[in-house]
């Protein structure tokens, strides 16, 4: 009997944390920002010697019609064959 009593227990318990918990995570979470994929985590490396440029043209448009263009570049020099420097 103290048994069963202490499954519904638990199993109450699971319920309102399943209920409650997901909702704390969204009320206290913050904005997430993110970052082109291959200026982050590039699991690739330049081979040891050789250069690699990358190039980029970002556009943004805002609601009062304003453009803007943002390009950018960037250089990546292999010191070796795990390792790259990158400007």
């Amino acid at each position: 009997m103290l048994i069963l009593h202490a499954r519904k227990k638990i199993k109450n318990s699971l319920s309102i944390l399943c209920t409650v918990g997901p909702s704390l995570l969204f009320l206290f979470s913050s904005p997430a920002f993110a970052a082109r994929p291959l200026t982050t985590d590039d699991a690739g490396t330049v081979e040891k010697g050789k250069f690699q440029v990358e190039t980029r043209l970002d556009f943004t448009r805002q609601d009062n019609h304003d453009r803007g263009y943002d390009p950018s570049w960037t250089l990546a020099y292999g010191l070796s064959e795990r390792v790259d420097l990158g400007l």
